[in-house]
């Protein structure tokens, strides 16, 4: 249990705002998808890439040295000791600490960078692979898979809980370029800087086979077959918990839904996580504080962590927009990815796009219409996922209309539409090459690890 502290301050008006705002769950919907939408399709999907074995992720640490440093490379680790707050270090998380859960992709590292630089441990920074313990139980299909401690979905809901989301999109461009440097790096390096076809052939392959996991694991299957609701999720995980698996090869490629329900607190990577401490609007519309002013990640960070938390970016893939690199953005609707794989990534990853408040529409080939926000409607790609975007946009029209959220839902329409086209969605504003410099960013410069205390 958190200790109790006083809650962060909100202007008058958003005070008054959220004190007559009601608040209740959504309900579910009673309609159920007609079968055959999703079919239930076992398959042995390949890794998408290699998995890196125990001892290669210890290849760098020496026997008998750095014991305390866990199963991440020495130089990661945060050995500055004069930044620490000796405070936060002596606490924990789940107890006076809340938890951090990472969901693959969306900033975690970043967040657990944060808190690191400052002697906290939090998310990967204490998990099984750095010799910790993460502070709740673990959702069994995930266990029974094998998949990483930090990126599996608490059993339970965490009320002292907190995650970060990212535009669907966005977070599977991150996570194909993640995968190519981190375990392939001389090809990742070899790569076409900025758009390039033959790269768009291989994206595309790495989202069927994405899609066809997120729309036919049995468990996942079943969540999309009864909503996502909360009921009909219980029922699912009745019935496939006991014998459903999560392979750590599809650990990251989880819809960002199944494990940010779990928790009070969602920032949304694109609004929510900024340089400086703040506030942003609350986008998940599950939450009692929908459409209301929030503090932003560093806010929050540093009043239940440490006033000496700083923010910090770190040197991903999708980041650094000063040095050139591989984009895929534009492989969406260049035709590389056929209109059927698009409509059963949008249908696999669907719960995000409705409960983070993220615009179906994908990422347009032109970068200027796609800075405006504009939509080019006579693209042939996007006149041939039409019918798609149409499938995806009922899905959860029934128990939208229904909900008892309606009246807050429109109340916060505004505030959605900011934060699908706000100046800080890196979604419509990342990687324009007319603005990248003339270094190549190279895979050892990629930061794969948070910055985790000694």
């Amino acid at each position: 249990m958190l200790p109790e502290r006083a809650p962060l301050l909100l202007s008058a008006e958003d005070a008054r705002t959220s004190s007559s705002s009601s608040s209740s769950s959504s309900s579910s919907s009673s309609a159920n998808l007609k079968k055959g939408i999703v079919a239930v399709v076992v398959s042995a999907v390949g890794l998408t890439f290699a998995i890196a074995s125990s001892s290669g992720k210890n290849a760098s640490l020496v026997s008998g040295q750095h014991h305390f440093l866990g199963a991440y490379p020495p130089e990661t680790y945060a050995r500055d000791t004069s930044k620490y707050d000796l405070n936060l270090q002596s606490k924990t998380e789940g107890e006076e600490l809340p938890i951090f859960v990472h969901i693959p992709k969306a900033g975690g590292t970043s967040v657990e960078s944060m808190v690191g630089q400052a002697g906290g441990k939090i998310g990967s920074c204490n998990s099984g692979d750095t010799a910790g313990k993460r502070p709740f139980e673990l959702s069994e299909p995930w266990v029974r898979g094998g998949s990483e401690d930090m990126h599996t979905p608490p059993a339970t809901y965490l009320e002292n809980g907190f995650t970060t989301v990212r535009n669907p999109y966005t977070r599977m461009e991150s996570e194909f370029l993640w995968g190519v440097a981190r375990y392939t790096p001389d090809k990742y390096d070899e790569m076409a800087v900025g758009y390039s076809e033959d790269t768009c052939r291989e994206f595309a392959t790495f989202i069927k086979d994405v899609s066809n996991f997120a729309t036919g694991h049995p468990l996942l299957s079943c969540y999309l077959e009864n909503h996502y609701s909360p009921d009909g999720m219980q029922e699912c995980n009745a019935q496939y918990f006991p014998t459903a698996s999560v392979p750590l090869a599809h650990s990251h490629h989880v819809p960002q839904y199944v494990l940010a329900r779990k928790v009070k607190t969602v920032f949304p990577l694109e609004t929510c996580v900024q340089k400086e401490s703040g506030t942003c609007v609350d986008v998940n519309v599950e939450s009692s504080t929908y459409g209301k002013t929030m503090p932003n990640l560093l806010a929050y960070l540093q009043h239940y962590f440490s006033p000496k938390i700083t923010y910090y970016e770190g040197n991903g893939v999708g980041l650094r927009k000063d040095l050139k690199k591989p984009s895929v953005k534009g492989c969406w609707t260049d035709g590389s990815i056929d209109a059927e794989t698009l409509g059963k990534f949008q249908l696999g990853y669907s719960p995000d796009f409705r409960a983070y408040g993220y615009d179906l529409m994908p990422p347009q080939m032109d970068g200027d219409t796609a800075a405006l926000g504009g939509i080019n409607y006579e693209h042939p790609a996007v006149k041939a996922v039409s019918k798609s975007l149409e499938t995806v946009e009922n899905l959860f029209a029934s128990s939208s209309s229904s909900s008892p959220k309606a009246d807050t839902e429109e109340t916060a329409s505004l505030a959605s539409s900011r934060h699908r086209s706000g100046k800080h969605n890196r979604h419509m504003n990342s990687e324009v090459s007319a603005n990248l410099g003339s270094e190549r960013l190279l895979a050892k410069d990629i930061e794969f690890f948070p910055t985790c205390p000694i």
